[in-house]
Order: C-alpha cells, then sequence, then structure tokens
C-alpha cells in the first residue's frame, strides 16, 4: 500500500459549500483481506426530540443514539464496498467498542456525533483549527495510513438531524427557531463522509446528484452510478453500465442475453461484458407485431437485424444510460376468398398481390410502417369478364385497388361473368308447302340472331 504523509486532511461537509483541502496521497483501504474496525462515538447525553406533526416532544436516550448511528455507519460503509464490487474476504468492517486499537497497526474508522461547540476554540480537541472550522454538520480527516475519522455535529443549536423512517422523520433538536441547518437527513451525510472514508478525498461535479456531491442537497440514501464508478476507479474495479430497453408499444417482451424479459427492463453490465439484446416478433394482448428496427433515444437508427451487442463507447460516461426501442409493426391478417361466377361462368381467374399471382385464393399479411401499400388485383379466366369487387354491401371498388390496411381485413370478392370470343349471326329457313299446286316453292327467313362480345 503506498504510504501517506503525516498531517490531517479535512473537508467540512455545509449546506451550501464543503471547503476541501485535497491530498493527493490519501489511500484507499488495502483489499487484500483487511478488515476495518469502526468506533463509534456518540457522547450526547441524549437528546430532546420534537415531532413537527403534533408537536409531541420526547427523549431519546444516548443508547439509541449510539445504537443508529453505529447501524447506519456499518450499514453505508458495507453499501460502498458491496457496490464497488469487494467481497467481505477482501476487505470487511466490523464494530468494535475499543477506540485504540489502532497502535497495534489494525485499520480503524472512528466516528465522533458530538456537541462540538466547546471546541471553538484556537485549541480545539483536533487540532489548531478557527471556530469557522468547526463541522456545520459533519467532516472527516486521515489520521495515518490506518485510522480514518469522521464528525457528525451533534450541537443543537447549530443543526437539527432527521432520524428515522417516520414520515415526516424525527426531528433531533428542539431549537428550531437558533437553528442554523435543520431538517438534516444524518444518513445522507453518514453516507456521503463514508464515501470519504472509503477513499474519495474529492467531491463530484455539482449538478450530478451523487452522495458525493459538494453541499447538501436533501436526502440522498441511494448510491448513484457516478459514485459507484468513481470508486471502482480507484480500487481498479471495473465500471458498471447500464441502459433500458423497450418496445414502442412500451409493453410485451425482449430478450437479453437470450433470456425473455418484460419491456421496459433495465440493463447492467460490467466493463469488459457485452450484452446481447433482442426484439422478436410477438402476440400482445391479441394482436400480432412485427420487429422492424432498432432505435436509439435521439432518434438514431442503430440497427435493423433483432439482436445486437450493447458496446458503449470507451469516452461515453457510463452513468448517462442509452435507451434502445425496438419499433415494431403491426402484423394485419389479409385474406381474398374465391370469386363469384355467374351466368354461364367457368373458373379460371385468379388475383395478383403487389404484381405476384396468388391464384384464386390468398392469405397473407401486412407489416405497419414497412410495407408499402397492398394494390390487389383480379383478372379474369378464358370466355370471362369481370364485373365488380362485391361483398354484398353498399361499397364498390376499382380494380385493382391500391390502399393502405389499418387492421385485419377480409376483402371484397371479386364477380365474374362469361362472355363469346367473336361476332356471331345465326339464321334459319322453313320450306312453306313444298307440295302445294303448282309445285312452286317459297322461303322466308324466319329468325337472326346477332350478337357481339
Amino acid at each position: 500500500m503506498k504510504s501517506c504523509k503525516s498531517g490531517r486532511l479535512i473537508i467540512i461537509l455545509a449546506v451550501s459549500t464543503l471547503f476541501l483541502v485535497y491530498n493527493p496521497l490519501f489511500c484507499q483501504w488495502p483489499t487484500s483481506g483487511i478488515t476495518v474496525y469502526v468506533y463509534v462515538d456518540s457522547n450526547t447525553n441524549g437528546m430532546e426530540c420534537w415531532d413537527k406533526r403534533n408537536g409531541t416532544r420526547w427523549k431519546m436516550t444516548s443508547q439509541e443514539i449510539y445504537d443508529y448511528v453505529r447501524s447506519e455507519v456499518i450499514g453505508s460503509l458495507n453499501s460502498w464496498r458491496n457496490n464497488i464490487g469487494l467481497t467481505t474476504s477482501q476487505l470487511d468492517f466490523q464494530l468494535t467498542t475499543d477506540p485504540n486499537q489502532y497502535p497495534n497497526q489494525l485499520y480503524m474508522i472512528k466516528v465522533w456525533f458530538k456537541d462540538w461547540s466547546q471546541f471553538e476554540t484556537p485549541e480545539c480537541w483536533f487540532g489548531n483549527i478557527e471556530p469557522p472550522d468547526v463541522p456545520d454538520l459533519g467532516d472527516w480527516e486521515q489520521d495515518n495510513a490506518h485510522v480514518c475519522n469522521i464528525f457528525l455535529n451533534a450541537d443543537k443549536r447549530r443543526v437539527s438531524w432527521l432520524v428515522g423512517t417516520d414520515t415526516p422523520p424525527r426531528t433531533l433538536d428542539t431549537c428550531m427557531t437558533y437553528t442554523k441547518y435543520y431538517d438534516i437527513d444524518l444518513e445522507t451525510v453518514i453516507l456521503h463522509e463514508t464515501g470519504h472514508a472509503m477513499g474519495y478525498g474529492n467531491h463530484l461535479p455539482s449538478g450530478s446528484g451523487a452522495v458525493l456531491e459538494d453541499g447538501y442537497h436533501g436526502s440522498r440514501k441511494s448510491l448513484t452510478c457516478l459514485d459507484i464508478n468513481t470508486l471502482r476507479d480507484l480500487y481498479l474495479k471495473p465500471r458498471t453500465y447500464y441502459a433500458t430497453a423497450m418496445n414502442d408499444f412500451g409493453e410485451g417482451y425482449l430478450k437479453v442475453n437470450g433470456v425473455q424479459r418484460g419491456s421496459p427492463v433495465s440493463i447492467q453490465w460490467t466493463q469488459g461484458s457485452t450484452p446481447t439484446l433482442e426484439a422478436f416478433d410477438q402476440e400482445y394482448n391479441g394482436e400480432y407485431r412485427t420487429y422492424k428496427r432498432w432505435f436509439l433515444e435521439d432518434g438514431q437508427s442503430i440497427a435493423s437485424w433483432p439482436d445486437f451487442d450493447i458496446v458503449p463507447d470507451e469516452d461515453d460516461k457510463p452513468c448517462e444510460a442509452e435507451t434502445y426501442t425496438a419499433k415494431f409493426g403491426y402484423r394485419f391478417n389479409l385474406t381474398l376468398n374465391a370469386p363469384e361466377y355467374i351466368d354461364c361462368s367457368t373458373s379460371g381467374s385468379y388475383y395478383k398481390v403487389n404484381g405476384t399471382n396468388v391464384g384464386d385464393s390468398w392469405n397473407g399479411y401486412y407489416i405497419e410502417g414497412r410495407d408499402n401499400p397492398v394494390t390487389i388485383e383480379a383478372l379474369p379466366g378464358p370466355n370471362l369478364a369481370f364485373i365488380e369487387w362485391s361483398d354484398n354491401g353498399p361499397d364498390k371498388y376499382q380494380n385493382p385497388r391500391t390502399f393502405t390496411p389499418t387492421g385485419h381485413t377480409v376483402f371484397p370478392v371479386a364477380r365474374f361473368k362469361g362472355r363469346l370470343q367473336s361476332d356471331y349471326t345465326i339464321s334459319a329457313t322453313e320450306s312453306i308447302c313444298p307440295t302445294c299446286p303448282n309445285s312452286q316453292l317459297s322461303s322466308r327467313n324466319i329468325m337472326a340472331l346477332h350478337g357481339r362480345n
């Protein structure tokens, strides 16, 4: 492990600003199987509490405060360790009641929850620090390579702490009118300070929403991606990347690494691995949808094939999660039934769909937003003529007919009639009285049929 310079590194956590003296040689805890002992001193002699909902006051004993702070500190340290990706066999935290173990070269974090007003003199307890540098809320310092201190201010004239999970939380203060900082979430400040105690001596950018952001910005009880990856970099652990994938209709299913998941789905992976995202045709709520293309949230098309590997650009910020959206089109079923024949008609007629002969009946589909409009055409067989598209209703349609389906469609059937192929004249004669007197032969034209088709 690197050696650290002697002296103290102090970071003051204030409501609006943190004053930072950064030591570039600040050390992280070794991950070679060490145990860091955690000592908590909450010598407050108890505190008066006030419930702002109803004005009720009660006493929180010194033991209750001690138990609460111990629980929050050890929980915060374990949260940092687990999110960094370390195991307890690499780095473990254990509570202790002995503040003097560090001379035996043990690693320690000491937490002091005290009323620091008594130390607001040049001879204050932790060095020659002027009163303005007394912690408003909390601060920390590195004693040496083995010991880190965390200070939390229990001076009720300066700060009222919110504790517990009540709504609103209980307030550890009675003098609200004289308190400089009030309704401060103790768990948030402990999580912030333990992040420094895990080795990060700087602060994350303002507006980032991170726990380690400079200043107090309200309750933040969960580590952000930026918090986690910042500490991962310190401990040389692979970064964590995040993404969201969804279907454009919001629900349905996707596959992540071959496993079917709902939509939307959150994806998390570590640097060096490559998750595979896949969209697939599916029926949902009785409607069939067909995959078309993947898009990023800015509308950029990234893949026409249904499955692809997510490979983040190394220049991308891993905490700016991309949203991948699979675009779908409704798949409308289309049906052409066999045509009808009237008069002396025979079979042999057929249909064309988008210029392709599909025979005298057809079942197909149309993909919304992907296929061109559909053109259907009825063609008569030998000795037949097209009459009309008819579904026995009032609507009449042209032939061919081009349109864009908006749902499942059964086309009106085509009607055909028979026809002759050439001009014709049919005539006949009849002999009258062939044996009549004078043997006179006479004739007359009795029928003449003329037609054309």
